[in-house]
């Protein structure tokens, strides 16, 4: 039997915000410092860059800002996967279900901020339930109007801005296929 070297391990939480405030998660598995959240799970640790978790422009806020610019959503955050790892049997998941929940709680902020709800304690019940029979409705896809940013992006774009983001698109696909593959050769032409 494999021995856990992260059994009692605890990850000390260094910085707090700009707003003075530090949070400190209860799970010992789970630390917030300078836009990346660390957990360690029970065979592999998971970091997780919110710093580069973008959230788009919305009415009340014109630019591009990353998740962890706005430390009210950090904690909220940190709060909500504190009771989420409570929540799991042996409350202590894997990384990769710590990394889905936040997916969700971002697919959820960007859809409160589209409706002007920019702080989570500003959602109402009527809020909410609008969010539920959307995604449940339409999915998070046609929900969050993934087709729509992308055609304005598109539009805002210069040919040249185009054209390196589709080169490096392209490079970061192939990076993905091939890394820990054998390249196979290419198919004898008929």
């Amino acid at each position: 039997m494999k021995k856990n070297v992260f059994k009692n391990h605890q990850i000390p939480v260094t910085r707090g915000f700009e707003s003075g405030r530090l949070i400190k998660p209860r799970s010992r598995w789970l630390s917030y410092d300078a836009g990346i959240l660390t957990y360690i799970g029970k065979h592999k640790t998971q970091e997780i860059r919110l710093l580069q978790w973008y959230l788009p422009p919305a009415a009340g806020q014109e630019n591009v800002t990353a998740l962890s610019d706005h430390p009210h959503y950090i904690e909220s955050l940190l709060s909500f996967l504190d009771e989420f790892i409570d929540a799991t049997d042996s409350q202590h998941p894997e990384p990769k279900e710590i990394r889905k929940q936040c997916t969700f709680f971002l697919r959820v902020v960007d859809w409160l901020r589209s409706h002007s709800v920019y702080k989570l304690a500003d959602a109402r019940r009527e809020d909410i339930e609008e969010l539920a029979r959307d995604v449940a409705n339409h999915g998070w896809f046609d929900s969050l109007k993934y087709e729509q940013r992308w055609a304005n992006a598109l539009k805002l774009l210069t040919a040249d801005q185009l054209k390196a983001g589709l080169y490096l698109g392209l490079y970061i696909i192939l990076c993905k296929r091939t890394i820990g593959r054998k390249l196979s050769p290419c198919p004898e032409s008929q």
